[in-house]
């Protein structure tokens, strides 16, 4: 393990300002994007629905440029770790395939119920499936990463330990995701045991990077899951 957490990070009031301005921003930008889509008349609502998410994640990540050049004179990804290391790669796919399959296996042992997903409503047709693959492998894990163990994580761990750092945050992980399958507690703590792996890899590299590839890996495999039991009708749990 290297300690890339040596050079400059995030502090407390670095975050409550990312959160406290990137949050409404966020919601702004999908509300608009949302509404011009709908005048553009583009079709499919799953479509529309994750495009404005997703524009929104990237406009959320304004206050976060800003806090980081104005006052560190770096790029905020330089500050998260984003970057990944050639050796890692391989490494990160194989872990992120190995963990879901870890994921599927508990969820059989805990006979996790299938829960209808609001989203599934919403991925009804092809261009939905699509995009909704493609943003499941790219800046879907890339967003979640650069929040939960590029920003979080570290400073966690600064104030409560490694260890501490990495739970924590994948219980914060876990809870953002609670509302989409209402709550139930096999579904969460899942959720907190891929977060908990995705941390630990970030942790062992020093690289948010590394846990990016991880999580896109791991998306990818429950996704394909989620496509097959589409469209046979199998009941393979839905974990993403």
């Amino acid at each position: 393990m290297y300690d890339a957490d040596a050079a400059p990070q995030f502090d407390v009031i670095d975050v409550l300002l990312f959160f406290g301005l990137g949050s409404p921003l966020f919601v702004f930008v999908f509300l608009v994007v949302q509404a011009a889509l709908k005048i553009a008349q583009v079709d499919g609502e799953g479509v529309r629905v994750l495009v404005s998410q997703f524009a929104g994640y990237l406009a959320s990540l304004i206050p976060l440029y800003m806090i980081a050049k104005m006052k560190y004179d770096r790029s905020p990804l330089q500050l998260a770790r984003m970057s990944i290391h050639h050796r890692d790669v391989a490494n990160s796919l194989s872990l992120g395939i190995l963990t879901s399959i870890v994921i599927v296996t508990l969820s059989v042992l805990l006979k996790t119920p299938q829960i209808k997903m609001p989203m599934e409503e919403l991925l009804s047709g092809t261009a939905s499936l699509v995009a909704a693959a493609l943003l499941s492998v790219t800046l879907g894990p890339w967003f979640e990463e650069l929040i939960f163990r590029g920003i979080l994580q570290p400073l966690l761990g600064r104030y409560a330990g490694g260890l501490a750092g990495i739970l924590i945050s994948a219980l914060m992980f876990a809870a953002l995701h609670g509302p989409q399958y209402a709550w139930s507690w096999r579904h969460v703590l899942l959720i907190a045991v891929a977060g908990a792996a995705f941390g630990l890899r970030r942790m062992l590299t020093g690289s948010t990077g590394a846990a990016v590839v991880m999580h896109a890996a791991y998306n990818m495999v429950l996704f394909a899951a989620f496509l097959a039991a589409k469209f046979s009708g199998a009941p393979i749990p839905k974990t993403i």
